[in-house]
């Protein structure tokens, strides 16, 4: 869902309020007039042809990433070759999903409202499914988990 990305990735959402220092400096790393746009600007210096721009946005990016699945706040790990390597991989992967709409227009068709699962649940085989949410997790509402829930 839309509104799912929005509450993880926007300066409104409860992770960039609990984690405000670490959201301020993932989003200040940027220059100002990409700031609003900082997905598109990530993307864009995550691919740029020099090296160090690419490690350097995707290792801003990791430090962020982090902060989205523990409850306390993390302390930023050694840059090494293999972590830095490992962050461009995984930025790079979930943009293009992201980029993609995770692949769910292919899936069951376009939304107005960008919740297509929720929507198309229905669509899915008759099998067990169980949702799992963190008490603890910051990365994603409960009422998403809820909503897919009450569809099933």
């Amino acid at each position: 869902r839309q509104v799912d990305f929005e509450y993880m990735w926007e300066a409104t959402g409860y992770p960039a309020q609990e984690r405000a220092h670490a959201y301020e400096k993932f989003i200040n790393y940027l220059p100002p007039d990409k700031r609003p746009h900082f997905f598109d600007a990530y993307t864009e210096l995550m691919w740029s042809h020099d090296r160090q721009v690419r490690e350097d946005a995707a290792w801003m990016w990791e430090l962020w990433n982090r902060q989205l699945y523990y409850s306390t706040p993390r302390p930023d790990p050694d840059r090494s070759v293999a972590e830095v390597t490992t962050a461009l991989d995984k930025a790079r992967l979930f943009q293009h999903y992201r980029n993609n709409n995770m692949f769910l227009d292919e899936l069951f068709g376009k939304s107005p409202d960008n919740n297509q699962l929720v929507e198309q649940v229905a669509s899915l085989p008759n099998i067990p499914i169980r949702l799992v949410h963190g008490a603890l997790d910051m990365a994603t509402p409960v009422d998403g988990c809820s909503a897919t829930s009450t569809c099933i």
